[in-house]
């Protein structure tokens, strides 16, 4: 394995690199504040997610910074009210990831590596 530091992604970069090579995501886009996300919620269509995203944020949901089935641009703006004010110093630069709903219950998560020896690895 190699020896380099592996970086963790943010959720909006984790995004984009899927995008980048053909593999379809849910609608999203990201906000600076509550009421870009709001903003940005309408022309996705609701109901919607939202998330903080940072590279130094991998666990969302235990963090509680994951509000789902949100459904009018009050309930968003709040929700994105709350999400900041629980931020960390140690969180760094967040954003606001607003993306679709999607109802279901499987998560796909992936790891991506290079090996040394066998190049690259899922």
């Amino acid at each position: 394995m190699t020896t380099a530091a592996m970086a963790t992604l943010s959720e909006s970069d984790s995004r984009t690199f899927v995008e980048e090579r053909g593999i379809v995501v849910s609608a999203w886009g990201t906000a600076r504040g509550p009421e870009e996300a709001a903003e940005l919620a309408t022309l996705i269509g609701l109901p919607v997610a939202l998330k903080l995203s940072s590279e130094n944020i991998v666990h969302k949901s235990e963090r509680r910074f994951v509000r789902l089935n949100l459904t009018s641009v009050a309930e968003i703006t709040q929700a994105g009210i709350d999400l900041l004010a629980a931020v960390d110093p140690q969180d760094g630069q967040v954003e606001i990831l607003v993306t679709s709903m999607i109802e279901g219950n499987r998560e796909f998560i992936a790891g991506l590596f290079f090996d040394d020896h066998f190049g690259p690895c899922v």
